[in-house]
């Protein structure tokens, strides 16, 4: 049997596609490490430049799902299946809307394949293959057709090991492991919760630090929220503390929330992590204005108190506090919620230039299982005849209360200009490896930042 997993990437995203040739993808890589061995697998990366190949002789074609690239996705779909090849569709966007992405499939994945794949592979083999594989505690009630389903959640013991040997390693500056999933955040324009639960599952310390240790000694970037929450963050306290023990360095970087410093060895736990090789922290800030922080549901990840909308102050104390133990933060922003306007929108330049975080700002773009697609939904705010891929996108899919998008377009692209001169990259930079002085992280800030400032320039002029 042969099995060609797809992970497409979105025409004319110059962000996104551009991550996708730096850091080797997790979910086509693990999806073949959870295949039986006596299957043929090719795994096709569209994000780092694999060109689809109808031609090829294959059994089964499975695809990832995203938002931002399902209308690639189903015209992959769509052409395949023209050439009566059988497509299994999964993923994020397959899990919120089967029904649609049934229209482009023989069989759809809704929630995680762990417990799943190999039934759904033996079912295709045996040609009783069914039109839903469900994953998790996830409704059927409205699924047509013949259903497998699986209601617990998959335990992350004894999971295998990513088939990075299925891609060519050169290509990509750096490899991704996970190490847990769920979130317990309440950010209302995010559906992970609902995908992966509001519980934290983790991946044994021993099966993480022992994957690592196979992967060069030189650049990761751990595809989770690396902290945890204020009650469960002992498991990264003792991971770090771990890979530190490693004899090959490793820098690393990942996603993680301000809060962190106000957990029992908050600090302690941040500077295990910078110890073990953390020299880059995402970190989603929203806003730097009180009221779309607070419809952003993002007060509790920023480690604001119950009823206190911004803290200027605070913030800007916790991003020195992380970036003295030698990490630089990677603050992303979403300009689009109800109180903003011109001037609070043009207050992120401020912030940014007196607290020198890399700066990303997107326009928001709720994803359609997030409370606050539905809320924007429910008000009748989402224009009509949208186009998935203007999701995620420098375009504005729900009317503003005083804004238009190009209006919003223009803010935005005046704050990424300011903020992507070339003096105050140089100022970041400085910023950086005076804290930690290595010739990775110099390159890393340099050209990362150079990278965002090509693309802006780039987007603004198509």
């Amino acid at each position: 049997m042969k099995l060609n997993i797809i992970f497409p990437k979105r025409e004319n995203d110059w962000f996104n596609n551009a991550v996708g040739k730096l850091a080797m993808p997790v979910a086509p890589t693990y999806l073949a490490a959870l295949t039986p061995h006596d299957v043929e697998i090719r795994i096709t990366d569209m994000m780092a430049g694999d060109i689809v190949d109808y031609e090829e002789e294959v059994d089964l074609v499975a695809i990832t799902v995203r938002t931002p690239v399902v209308v690639q996705a189903y015209r992959v779909a769509d052409e395949f299946r023209s050439r009566d090849v059988s497509v299994i569709l999964g993923g994020p966007h397959a899990t919120v809307l089967p029904l649609e992405a049934k229209n482009h499939a023989d069989a759809i994945v809704v929630g995680e394949a762990e417990n799943i794949w190999n039934i759904l592979l033996k079912d295709f083999q045996t040609n009783n293959l069914k039109d839903f594989y469900i994953g998790g505690p996830f409704s059927s009630e409205s699924l047509p057709g013949e259903i497998y389903h699986i209601k617990e959640r998959p335990d992350l013991h004894g999971i295998p090991r990513l088939r990075r040997d299925l891609l060519p390693r050169r290509r990509y500056l750096m490899d991704s492991i996970f190490t847990s999933r769920g979130c317990s955040y309440k950010c209302t324009f995010c559906g992970n919760p609902k995908l992966f639960g509001s519980t934290l599952r983790h991946r044994p310390i021993d099966e993480v630090v022992g994957e690592i240790e196979t992967l060069p000694a030189n650049y990761l970037n751990i595809n989770d929220n690396i902290f945890g929450n204020l009650n469960d963050h002992q498991y990264y306290f003792d991971l770090y503390g771990e890979l530190a023990k490693l004899t090959k360095k490793r820098f690393w970087f990942g996603e993680g929330a301000l809060a962190v410093l106000g957990f029992d060895n908050g600090k302690a736990l941040v500077k295990r992590a910078a110890d073990s090789g953390l020299f880059r922290l995402v970190v989603g800030i929203e806003s730097v204005h009180g009221q779309s922080i607070t419809q952003a549901g993002a007060r509790e990840k920023l480690g604001l108190n119950h009823g206190e909308h911004f803290n200027a102050d605070k913030i800007q104390n916790s991003i020195k506090t992380i970036q003295d133990f030698g990490i630089e933060i990677f603050g992303f922003f979403m300009i689009g919620f109800d109180a903003d306007s011109p001037d609070t929108l043009r207050k992120i330049i401020d912030f940014c230039h007196k607290t020198k975080i890399i700066p990303m700002i997107t326009i928001l773009s709720p994803t359609p299982d997030s409370p606050l697609y539905e809320k924007f939904k429910s008000e009748g705010r989402l224009l009509s005849d949208l186009s998935w891929n203007q999701y995620v996108s420098p375009e504005l899919i729900f009317k503003h209360p005083s804004m238009t998008g190009k209006e919003m377009q223009r803010i935005r692209d005046e704050i990424l200009n300011d903020l992507y001169r070339l003096i105050p990259i140089a100022k970041r930079v400085i910023s950086t490896i005076s804290k930690r002085p290595h010739p990775i992280v110099f390159f890393s800030s340099l050209f990362t930042q150079l990278g965002i400032r090509q693309g802006v320039k780039k987007e603004q002029t198509v």
